[in-house]
């Protein structure tokens, strides 16, 4: 697990270790790569940044279970342009581990429980790392020739979270609810009747409708009090789980889905990610609350997935085309 720490004085090594490393800063080429931090500027560097940062600037360490330092991360106020600029490095022995992203997702909560409503950052135009900012709902703002200004709106993170998880989250603003997957944003609404759930996506205003499925009233109540919503389809979910549904629903194209079609993908999704292909590696999905047997047998029936004598299943290796 990644986690912050506040830095001493003496710590400060490893920001010059990653400073100077041209692999580590290869992302800051179009600024002139790698860069000195001598130890005499230390102090006041530590003052500005950490003890005393006014209210204008934030810095951490990423750090593992070990006490490891993995990067840092960082925001500041720009006063010329009057935006509050974002930093993520991670060193470069231990990246591709996701640790970019994590520490992407814990400033953004940092600068939202700040009261901060929009992060910017500048970027180099060859930079790699811009696909991991437009996953987690940056946009680009403006192109230049080397360098591109991206920006995320707060606003939603700085209302009152009912669920987060690794990739998803849950909130309440203004008396509206909103669902986060992967740096995607959706209001949530309901038609009571049949009902039906809305996912429109913000600001693109596409939208999903999930039909069959809850209203968002039992949502909120199953995430806030642990209460169970049983589905038309006679499965019955916790709030963490329904948050998995809306998941798997945000990975499809914007458009009109049965409950029972967004089940059957979860259940496809959840064998893949576990690398369940085959008898010896079959998955026992009573732990992910998937137990509605008509689901099941309508996936062991096209014979997308296969069930040991166990109870456990696996993925067929059948192309998935429905």
């Amino acid at each position: 697990m990644i986690s912050l720490y506040k830095p001493a004085l003496e710590d400060l090594w490893f920001r010059q270790k990653m400073m100077a490393d041209p692999q580590t800063m290869s992302y800051n080429r179009a600024w002139g790569g790698t860069i000195p931090f001598p130890e005499s500027d230390w102090p006041d560097w530590y003052r500005h940044w950490v003890e005393e940062p006014e209210g204008k600037r934030f810095y951490r360490y990423l750090t593992d279970e070990s006490g490891t330092f993995l990067g840092e991360i960082a925001y500041h106020l720009d006063e010329e342009r009057g935006i509050y600029v974002a930093d993520v490095i991670v060193f470069s022995e231990y990246r591709g581990r996701g640790t970019g992203r994590t520490g992407l997702l814990l400033l953004c909560d940092q600068a939202a429980d700040s009261g901060i409503e929009y992060l910017y950052d500048d970027i180099a135009s060859d930079n790699t790392a811009i696909k991991m900012f437009l996953d987690l709902g940056f946009e680009e703002v403006m192109r230049y020739e080397k360098t591109i200004l991206l920006k995320k709106d707060l606003r939603i993170e700085s209302g009152t979270c009912l669920y987060r998880d690794d990739r998803s989250a849950l909130y309440t603003r203004d008396g509206s609810v909103f669902f986060t997957e992967g740096g995607r944003c959706f209001r949530l609404s309901s038609h009571p009747y049949e009902p039906c759930l809305y996912m429109t996506g913000i600001p693109d205003g596409s939208q999903t409708v999930i039909h069959n499925a809850f209203e968002v009233s039992e949502l909120t109540a199953a995430v806030s009090t642990g209460q169970m919503i049983r589905l038309i389809t006679g499965d019955s979910y916790d709030g963490p789980g329904i948050c998995s549904l809306l998941g798997t629903a945000a990975e499809l194209s914007p458009g009109e889905y049965d409950i029972d079609y967004i089940e059957c993908r979860r259940f496809l999704d959840i064998l893949m990610e576990a690398g369940a292909v085959s008898a010896e590696t079959a998955l026992d999905l009573a732990p992910y609350g998937l137990e509605n047997h008509r689901i099941m047998d309508r996936m062991l029936h096209s014979k997308y997935a296969a069930r040991t004598d166990s109870g456990s299943y696996h993925l067929t290796g059948k192309p998935l085309k429905f």
